[in-house]
């Protein structure tokens, strides 16, 4: 279920809550403006890591960097290229369930107390979706886990 709210989806819960924060990059290794300034701005080596790693091929894929003990940023290739309409619908609902799989293994820890995935309303930025488009993509992607989304402030 998509729980919505205004706040920061750079924030993230204290351990032992383990908290995916989720957004979509494009295959260009192009990292200038959206929500991935403020990605790069809390956790600089995010950036980096995806720079070197991306390319043309790559959409779809999904980048997971570990940026703290309880923090992994999504990096979710789902736009070809950059700019408004760049967003491929398929590629992101396929990053995103690398999302879900990832959450679901995680949960089965023991270590693991609670696994919070957040992102804004991803690919309706920049990349120029619509979320009456994507949302039900989120629902059916996660099913019924609370998917925080965060319209920033």
């Amino acid at each position: 279920m998509i729980l919505h709210s205004l706040g920061d989806a750079c924030h993230v819960e204290p351990p032992p809550t383990i908290t995916i924060v989720t957004h979509c990059v494009n295959n260009r290794g192009i990292w200038g403006a959206g929500f991935v300034l403020a990605v790069g701005a809390r956790w600089p080596k995010c950036k980096e890591i995806y720079q070197s790693w991306v390319t043309q091929e790559l959409l779809g894929h999904t980048l997971f960097v570990r940026t703290e003990p309880h923090v992994i940023i999504a990096n979710v290739v789902g736009q070809d290229g950059i700019g408004h309409g760049s967003l491929r619908i398929s590629a992101l609902e396929t990053g995103l369930e690398h999302v879900e799989n990832l959450a679901r293994r995680i949960s089965a820890a023991p270590y693991c107390k609670e696994v919070r995935i957040q992102m804004p309303r991803i690919g309706c930025g920049l990349a120029g979706a619509q979320w009456k488009e994507v949302a039900p993509m989120v629902e059916r992607v996660f099913g019924s886990r609370d998917i925080r989304v965060l319209d920033l402030f």
